[in-house]
């Protein structure tokens, strides 16, 4: 008898720390709990809060709180974008204990790149967390951001999630929408729409893209977007195969000068000149496509038409 009353006394002890330790974890939060500590406090000290916000971390005892300040140092350096005007931190309380866990706040905020104030690969920082886009989905906290210092622009998303009794940051991508980069993508599309053309024997058709995107190189907004030696180089492979020589070698030329490091267009030359009875320009050009490094059936070919010219 006196053991089933042992049992049920820890029992009920047991239900009783449960339940009392849910009750603290489900308390509502006040700034007020960590005005006064000293790594909160010293955070803030002097400078403006333009936005404040704690969520509780879903199936922890924690809480998350959100500060953003008015940033003061490197205005040199500042963007037209808020995240250079702008320092945040989140700072992790512990309920039960009712104080900051310092060490917990300081690896969380590295995992985030809380201060790294210019790199797209963390949006700037935490200072492009707007209070809105930090908030609880589902059993995780989820980071929404962007930056967008000049013409990159950076779209981050992360997770952060309580398992097996730690604190882990999911960062689920990063991805630059900056106008550049749709434009090198459309760019990279319209090259292959081309390339697609030339194969079904429609060069003319393909010149016109490939006309369309060497204007944008020379005269158009983001020259360098898209993979502009290629494009080069594809216009003037497409010129010589309809025997326009004259533009062909204007192109490959400039392919050439401006990217020295274009393996094909060496070939390309090489295949011009010998159509032009140009020999010793025609073999220069081999030999030099056979001196970069190119496959041993790109070499065979290359070593045969120099022994030809020969």
């Amino acid at each position: 008898m006196e053991n089933r009353n042992s049992y049920h006394i820890i029992v009920f002890l047991l239900i009783h720390c449960f339940t009392t330790l849910h009750a603290q974890q489900k308390q509502a939060f006040s700034f007020g709990q960590i005005a006064t500590q000293s790594s909160y406090s010293n955070f803030i000290k002097g400078r403006k809060v333009l936005e404040a916000k704690a969520l509780n971390l879903p199936n922890s005892p924690y809480w998350l709180v959100l500060v953003a300040l008015e940033r003061t140092e490197d205005q040199e350096l500042w963007s037209m974008d808020k995240a250079d005007r702008t320092q945040a931190k989140i700072f992790v309380y512990e309920q039960v204990k009712k104080q900051i866990d310092e060490k917990l706040t300081e690896e969380l905020n590295g995992k985030l790149g809380w201060d790294r104030y210019y790199d797209p690969l963390f949006c700037g920082g935490l200072g492009s967390l707007s209070a809105n886009d930090f908030k609880i989905v589902a059993s995780k906290i989820t980071l929404t951001q962007f930056y967008a210092p000049a013409t990159e622009r950076s779209n981050c998303a992360l997770e952060i999630v309580f398992k097996n009794n730690q604190i882990i940051v999911q960062k689920l991508g990063t991805e630059d929408t900056s106008l550049e980069t749709i434009t090198a993508k459309e760019r990279v599309i319209a090259n292959q729409k081309a390339l697609e053309l030339l194969n079904k024997g429609k060069t003319h058709e393909a010149i016109l893209v490939w006309e369309d995107l060497y204007g944008y190189w020379l005269h158009g907004p983001f020259p360098k977007a898209g993979k502009v030696e290629e494009v080069l180089n594809n216009l003037g492979f497409a010129y010589w195969k309809l025997k326009m020589y004259p533009e062909a070698e204007k192109i490959l030329l400039e392919c050439k000068k401006n990217y020295p490091q274009r393996k094909s267009v060496y070939v390309n030359l090489g295949d011009l000149y010998r159509d032009l009875k140009r020999k010793n320009e025609a073999i220069l050009y081999y030999q030099q496509f056979i001196n970069m490094g190119v496959s041993e059936q790109q070499k065979n070919y290359a070593n045969a038409e120099i022994k030809k010219l020969k």
